[in-house]
């Protein structure tokens, strides 16, 4: 759906209202905060081990719900339309290379900022303790699924219809990276939402984001289980100093490649769409 309610895929017009405001967008924005204070506790003293289930369903289902009550078009507010395997494909490179470039430069600030190395230590730990399959539902899945629902789904198609392509992209990102929390994490996961902002603008579907999402959890999931089942020894000499040079400089090298290559696609899948729509048209 365009913003003026009409269906890219039909032609036809829609009788629902397309879509939120950016002020809508914002106050959502708000509301979602003070449901993570405030509410946070509750769900956890309500429902027990089931608190984070439950908890980070209610950042996609309050922005559902709304747009329901207000009349919405959903496939317009949350960009329900099925990806290409080439969307998907480079989104997941794009993810990938945008991952290897924050977890270097997350680690190198860890290892500068000692209460930043500490916080990141206990939460690992508490990654690490969890049953396998209930790490996979409540750090792989579902923060992939409703945090995108409510930042590149609701508040996304907000902040488009009042800002600029390039802003609602660097908006969204950092809105994101604010509602984490972590004041020393916030340009890393803000970066991230950048970037999942950007394959949702380039590809028009929410499923990309969400693909890229879930795979950059899944990763980070993986490396957090198997760093605490065998620490590694610390190394010294100049030999292991010159092979760290090397290494650090092939990862960011590998990482700058595999964004740009992902990004590339996901720019040009969607022109290829847009040529296709043009020849039908005429």
């Amino acid at each position: 759906m365009s913003d003026h309610g009409l269906d890219p895929e039909c032609g036809a017009a829609s009788d629902k209202r397309p879509g939120p405001g950016a002020t809508e967008a914002l106050v959502m924005y708000l509301v979602l905060v003070c449901y993570a204070l405030f509410l946070g506790p509750v769900c956890i003293r309500a429902f027990g081990k089931a608190s984070t289930i439950v908890f980070t369903a209610g950042f996609g289902l309050i922005p559902l719900l709304y747009t329901r009550a207000r009349g919405y078009d959903f496939r317009s507010v949350f960009s329900l339309r099925r990806p290409s395997g080439r969307q998907i494909g480079g989104g997941l490179l794009f993810a990938a290379g945008i991952f290897l470039l924050v977890y270097l430069a997350s680690g190198i600030a860890a290892s500068l900022i000692p209460a930043m190395r500490r916080n990141s230590g206990r939460v690992d730990a508490g990654i690490a303790a969890m049953p396998f399959w209930l790490g996979i539902v409540e750090i792989v899945l579902l923060p992939a699924v409703f945090e995108e629902l409510l930042f590149r789904g609701f508040i996304q198609s907000g902040l488009r219809r009042a800002a600029g392509r390039i802003w609602t992209v660097v908006l969204c990102g950092v809105l994101f990276g604010l509602m984490h929390g972590d004041l020393s994490r916030i340009p890393f996961t803000a970066i991230l939402g950048i970037a999942l902002a950007c394959a949702l603008r380039e590809t028009s579907s929410l499923a990309v984001p969400v693909t890229m999402h879930a795979a950059h959890n899944l990763v980070l999931f993986l490396m957090i289980r198997a760093s605490s089942a065998a620490r590694l020894a610390d190394a010294s000499g100049t030999g292991f100093e010159a092979a760290l040079v090397l290494l650090l400089g092939l990862w960011i090298l590998a990482g700058c490649i595999l964004a740009r290559v992902g990004y590339c696609l996901l720019v040009s899948s969607e022109r290829t769409k847009s040529v296709s729509i043009e020849v039908e048209d005429i």
